[in-house]
């Protein structure tokens, strides 16, 4: 999110469909860890999140001396307290669950 307006039309958007989700992988940066704070405050808004996508966005600004970007990436929203849930999400509503 850039705007808060953005923020909160999400939120209104989770709060009354139950199938929309929102892609926070590209949210460990420090422009947006204020929206991802926000939304891990909520129990509903953090069960709607996914992690969407294969390739760390934000994070090798940040860590370039990590060896393995994904694990780096990983391990930053795995600081957040964000579980296994988190990460498996995306293929469980994909029915790509075990692939």
């Amino acid at each position: 999110f850039v705007e808060r307006s953005q923020f909160g039309a999400w939120k209104r958007l989770v709060r009354t469909y139950p199938n929309v989700y929102g892609d926070v992988s590209g949210f460990s940066g420090c422009v947006r860890r204020f929206w991802l704070s926000r939304i891990l405050r909520d129990p509903l808004l953090r069960s709607r999140i996914v992690f969407g996508t294969d390739y760390p966005s934000c994070v090798h600004v940040f860590r370039r001396n990590e060896g393995n970007l994904f694990r780096a990436w990983y391990d930053t929203f795995r600081g957040f307290g964000l579980d296994d849930s988190f990460f498996t999400r995306g293929a469980k509503l994909l029915g790509l669950e075990g692939v």
